[in-house]
């Protein structure tokens, strides 16, 4: 410290210049801010409000020190002036939030199990993890599948994941995972889903023959065709609709119940519920809804 205080050290002038550009890169002006909120909401619909604004910045951050920029402002104009999408893409990415986890809210896949068992056997089984981030919902149901369908033969499955970042899908698609995941899957589940082959100590893949009946693609919820194409049996769509504004929230979950098959179920978050829509969508367990037959 006292060699920092010293009136006698000598400054680098590049190192002076570098970190008046870290600083000047640091803050989003006002009018700067509402542009990235507006562009956010209108290509990913994700709500940034005033109160998230210094997350904003340090994601954004990372991009301009990447392009190696000097400020927001210049972030900015790339933005404003990219007509081959390739920054859009990187900024929707930047400040998609992506927490997930292996059997994360566990309620949610017992009662799947029931409803499988309850429901008449079906070929085919469609499911589609609607926001799939790095691809852990994606595989839980896979593992979830395959144990249903040792006692159930006739059972056969497919799984969409389909995320807007194309980072994470990329994760996805690899499927590799850090060692501290491992614990998030019961034990029997590691042997028989797992690839016994580990890329390295840190990490764990997930085994080849689990990925047979699962594609993924990229997908945006707020800008997507609502027109009749595959339905599915389930959807899940979890922890991501507090991020919507209500408009939002009514278009994705429209479009969502126009593919989900009658009788069939969408799963939200725990924390979320869809009782202030106008939907045909009936509630039949926590933050479960099912869309009616007739």
């Amino acid at each position: 410290m006292a060699k920092l205080m010293s009136s006698n050290a000598a400054i680098d002038p590049q190192t002076a210049c570098q970190s008046l550009n870290d600083w000047q890169s640091s803050n989003v002006s006002d009018n700067e801010f509402k542009v990235f909120s507006k562009l956010i909401l209108e290509q990913a619909g994700i709500e940034i409000p005033p109160e998230k604004r210094s997350l904003l910045e340090v994601r954004l951050n990372k991009r301009i020190r990447a392009l190696e920029l000097n400020s927001f402002s210049e972030y900015l104009a790339i933005l404003l002036h990219d007509r081959e999408h390739t920054e859009l893409t990187e900024f929707i990415n930047a400040l998609t939030t992506n927490t997930t986890a292996f059997f994360r809210e566990s309620f949610h896949f017992d009662y799947l199990l029931q409803h499988l068992e309850s429901s008449p056997a079906a070929k085919d089984t469609y499911f589609w993890s609607a926001a799939c981030s790095s691809g852990e919902e994606v595989y839980t149901l896979a593992m979830v599948c395959e144990e249903f369908s040792r006692t159930h033969p006739e059972f056969t499955y497919k799984v969409l994941g389909t995320d807007i970042d194309t980072q994470r899908l990329a994760m996805s698609t690899e499927a590799i995972y850090e060692i501290d995941k491992l614990e998030e899957i019961p034990h029997l589940m590691q042997l028989k889903y797992l690839s016994p082959t580990s890329p390295d100590p840190a990490h764990f893949a997930i085994a080849t023959e689990l990925k047979r009946h699962i594609k993924f693609r990229q997908h945006n919820l707020v800008a997507f065709d609502a027109s009749p194409g595959i339905t599915f049996n389930y959807i899940f769509l979890r922890n991501v609709l507090f991020y919507f504004p209500m408009g939002n929230i009514r278009q994705v979950i429209s479009k969502l119940e126009r593919h989900l098959l009658p009788g069939g179920l969408l799963f939200v978050g725990l924390t979320e519920t869809l009782h202030h829509l106008d939907t045909e969508l009936v509630q039949v367990a926590p933050s479960v809804y099912q869309k009616p037959l007739g």
